[in-house]
């Protein structure tokens, strides 16, 4: 997992052309990292040029301490999505195995009763 530090490296992709070959099309791109120092505290917004095209890109960071809550955030949900898929698993299929998945009260009557 990559740390959160003091600066970030922020990537600026932009593609620059497209070329085609027969029935191929391969776009060219270029990357550009700009390296901005995180806030002490709270969120800060800004804008970096772009080196190829001159415009401005926005960009909004938080904090070390946000940074690493929201980080901490994602991975508990995860975790309890991870945990309540594998107990859905576990319930079905113990529903499958012991035949309790069907229930005869809702299966229709022969089609002999409906024919009269």
């Amino acid at each position: 997992m990559q740390q959160i530090g003091p600066r970030v490296g922020m990537r600026l992709i932009h593609m620059t052309h497209t070329e085609h070959r027969g029935s191929t099309t391969y776009h060219h791109y270029r990357i550009q990292t700009a390296w901005v120092d995180r806030p002490t505290e709270g969120v800060r917004t800004g804008s970096l040029r772009c080196a190829t095209c001159g415009d401005m890109v926005g960009f909004r960071l938080c904090s070390q301490a946000r940074a690493k809550a929201r980080r901490r955030l994602w991975l508990a949900i995860g975790l309890i999505a991870t945990a309540a898929l594998a107990v859905t698993i576990t319930i079905t299929a113990k529903m499958i195995s012991s035949g309790s998945g069907a229930n005869p009260g809702l299966s229709c009557p022969p089609l002999s009763r409906w024919s009269h």
